[in-house]
């Protein structure tokens, strides 16, 4: 769920699981959230890997950092 947020606010989620079709209804439950004074938390990090199987390498990226 939360890659569907960060993809709303125009973060790359690359491969990862995301609900394209919802990015609107994710805008605008921020704009609410946003207008009530209330803050949607979101990950600052994620755990990636080339591939999404059993003991693939991965490693540990900030959000926004390069390279992420």
């Amino acid at each position: 769920m939360a890659n569907t947020f960060l993809a709303a606010l125009g973060h790359a989620v690359g491969r990862s699981l995301c609900e394209h079709d919802l990015l609107p209804t994710a805008r605008e439950i921020m704009a609410i959230a946003k207008a009530k004074g209330r803050e949607i938390v979101l990950p600052v990090d994620a755990v990636v890997a080339k591939t999404f199987t059993a003991n693939a390498p991965s490693r540990v990226t900030v959000r926004g950092a390069r390279g992420a």
